[in-house]
């Protein structure tokens, strides 16, 4: 307040007088803090937005190795390991996204894939345990350079029973320093099932096999070391990810 106003005199501001000076519009006390927490938070729910898109970019972009794709993941690491201004990484990240042609309908055309593949062929998995190495381009650290994996490794935690995929018949049986002791199954619709590493087989070249039946046993290695069961699957002649086939995450009753 104003050091020469001491007291207010009623009687004068009822009194007619000239018009106040004073701005009618000028803002109260108060609302310019108000309107800054205001301005805080939408700049807060921006960012959290914007941090969703990204997450969700890295979810498409991971799925798809091109080299426009590996350039948008190295901006948004970048994004996000240094301070950055939002518009203009957000631009950039999405002019190199739009690059790819049809990225949400790739993506999305996998997972329904996946999904169909899943219940029209109703295959199960031949051991319940988890996927320690997975189908596809992996890095060798010891050769020092990329490989690519035909099949999967599924750890084995205790004594199990191998099942077979689907019905079938036996093609193959033997032994060999790739796959140890191995099986192969030829099913309908032209695919095959490759399992290896068994402890012991327990059927024959030649035999009819039904989903679900044992055709060999893994055991428990000793201490310190480590039981897989390698799984391949084949369809039409190509190998294939069993992912895109067969729920793993199921146990076999």
């Amino acid at each position: 307040m104003h050091k020469s106003i001491r007291k207010i005199n009623f009687n004068r501001l009822m009194a007619p007088g000239p018009r106040s000076t004073l701005n009618p519009y000028r803002i109260p006390f108060g609302t310019s803090a108000f309107k800054t927490s205001r301005n805080f938070h939408n700049k807060l729910l921006k960012q959290l937005v914007f941090c969703v898109v990204l997450v969700l970019l890295v979810i498409m972009i991971k799925n798809i190795n091109t080299p426009f794709t590996n350039r948008a993941e190295e901006l948004i690491e970048t994004s996000i390991n240094q301070e950055f201004d939002i518009r203009n990484s957000f631009s950039t990240i999405i002019k190199y996204a739009q690059e790819i042609p049809k990225i949400p309908d790739r993506v999305v055309s996998v997972f329904q894939t996946n999904e169909n593949n899943i219940l029209e062929m109703n295959l199960i998995a031949p051991v319940y345990g988890e996927i320690v190495s997975n189908f596809g381009e992996s890095y060798d650290p010891i050769l020092n350079q990329n490989t690519f994996r035909r099949g999967i490794d599924i750890l084995i935690l205790d004594n199990e029973t191998v099942k077979s995929i689907a019905d079938g018949e036996i093609i193959e049986v033997g032994e060999g320093s790739a796959l140890g002791k191995y099986i192969k199954v030829k099913h309908a619709n032209e695919l095959i099932s490759i399992y290896g590493n068994f402890t012991a087989i327990t059927v024959l070249k030649g035999q009819k096999v039904q989903q679900g039946q044992t055709i060999g046993e893994m055991h428990k290695k000793t201490k310190g070391e480590d039981s897989f069961l390698y799984f391949e699957l084949w369809k039409q002649g190509e190998v294939v990810d069993p992912v895109g086939y067969i729920r793993f995450d199921k146990r076999i009753l």
